[in-house]
């Protein structure tokens, strides 16, 4: 008999502008999303490491500008409402979460800069 999964900590990155929030109300549903403008989710996404996590917000192009990002890891608990994405297969890289992850679950990890774009001088 198998019994309950047991996750890792998990990672979640969101701009800079967002951590005070993040800090106060932790990591919420339906937050305005960052790859689609004007939409909101019913679900938090979360990686099993920073690189896969980075791979699902920060490193995709939405035409936005955003240049500074937070890492957060996260711990997922007993009664959180998880999703697991079944086009990966047996492999987890992606969950789902549909409930807020409150601010004592939600540790800040650093910052990173990703520069979308630069002035260059015309030739």
């Amino acid at each position: 008999m198998v019994g309950a999964v047991i996750l890792p900590h998990l990672y979640h990155w969101s701009p800079t502008e967002r951590r005070a929030a993040i800090q106060k109300e932790g990591l919420q549903p339906y937050s305005p999303s960052m790859s689609h403008e004007g939409y909101a989710y019913a679900h938090i996404c979360l990686a099993t490491t920073p690189s896969a996590a980075w791979g699902i917000s920060g490193d995709m192009d939405w035409g936005r500008e955003e240049e500074s990002w937070d890492l957060w890891q996260v711990r997922l608990a007993e009664g959180d409402e998880v999703h697991y994405r079944a086009e990966f297969g047996n492999v987890l890289k992606e969950v789902r979460v549909a409930n807020t992850i409150p601010p004592d679950r939600v540790w800040y990890v650093g910052t990173r800069s990703h520069a979308v774009a630069r002035e260059i001088e015309p030739s």
